[in-house]
């Protein structure tokens, strides 16, 4: 998993590297979502926009310590709403059926909650598609 994360890192060091617009993360799926979140958490300012759609995935629902999704200490520190609150102050859109209540706590303790949003589900119809939310429209 902690490769992974660093692998993206580098990958959008090699993007900036070539060109000097915005870099935005997608990450949809149970093994792209958790990591672009927590790419999105160490990546500072080098992002402009997080999209991420973990599909229900959580730590705690781990059964082999080997999985390589497995993190230590991921259950103790918050699972998925502590690495989601790591992204704070940062532009994030969260596909999910369950709000991070912690999360959303972290963000307004920064002073950014309009920069976290929660959609129910990404094949709703009630909410824009993946572009339109990059761009701001």
């Amino acid at each position: 998993f902690v490769q992974r994360v660093h692998d993206v890192l580098s990958l959008i060091q090699y993007a900036q590297s070539r060109e000097r617009g915005n870099v935005h993360l997608v990450g949809l799926g149970k093994v792209a979502g958790p990591v672009v979140a927590a790419t999105r958490s160490q990546a500072g300012k080098t992002i402009a926009d997080t999209v991420v759609d973990m599909q229900g995935f959580r730590f705690k629902r781990m059964e082999k310590h080997d999985d390589p999704m497995f993190v230590p200490g991921a259950v103790k520190y918050l699972d998925v709403d502590g690495i989601l609150s790591l992204c704070a102050p940062a532009k994030l859109h969260v596909f999910s059926a369950e709000m991070s209540a912690v999360a959303a706590r972290v963000y307004r303790a920064a002073g950014s909650s309009s920069s976290l949003t929660f959609v129910r589900e990404l094949t709703s119809a009630d909410h824009p598609p993946i572009a339109e939310i990059i761009r701001g429209e």
